[in-house]
């Protein structure tokens, strides 16, 4: 009997659970509200990098006397009349927009070119080196077996025709 009585009590509590659910959706009483995301605000162009580069300018800001001898570091200018075997020569590229101020709206490199004449021609990777070759802020170190001679040096922002001025590094070597 009891087990009768389980039986019925759950087919009772079945058939109330199915008629409180229906057989089909459910009908709200209140209407749907649809809410559709508010789209993301538009980034605007940030100002902080500045106007696009419309100059460049290449310059010496200092130099190490004998790198590596613990001669010291000179700041520029005044610049030296001549740089020796051993110098580093600290460099560096600005890019200024059209009003003449600084701007950092250009790409993360720059490109640096150098040749030589004088005395002796001066060569690449014999006579003097770049530390990095393709920062703003840079370094040209004067080997020591340099003959003497000068080294023009520009840069150029990338990607466009920008070129800096040609500035000139007159080395006085040890070898002639």
């Amino acid at each position: 009997m009891k087990h009768r009585n389980l039986v019925s009590y759950l087919l009772v509590g079945f058939a109330a659970l199915t008629g409180a659910c229906g057989d089909g959706p459910s009908q709200p009483t209140a209407p749907v509200v649809v809410v559709t995301p508010t789209p993301a605000p538009t980034p605007t162009p940030s100002t902080s990098l500045g106007n696009p580069p419309a100059r460049a300018t290449a310059a010496v800001f200092g130099y190490v006397r004998r790198e590596g001898n613990n001669q010291g570091r000179f700041p520029v200018p005044p610049a030296p009349p001549f740089y020796q075997i051993g110098d580093a020569i600290d460099i560096y590229c600005a890019a200024t927009d059209a009003d003449g101020r600084e701007t950092r709206n250009h790409p993360d490199f720059v490109e640096w070119y150098s040749s030589s004449g004088g005395e002796g021609v001066l060569t690449l990777n014999y006579d003097y080196v770049w530390n990095e070759g393709d920062r703003w802020v840079d370094q040209v170190e004067i080997r020591f077996l340099a003959r003497s001679g000068f080294i023009d040096v520009y840069c150029k922002i990338p990607g466009t025709t920008i070129v800096s001025p040609t500035i000139r590094l007159n080395v006085f070597g040890g070898i002639r």
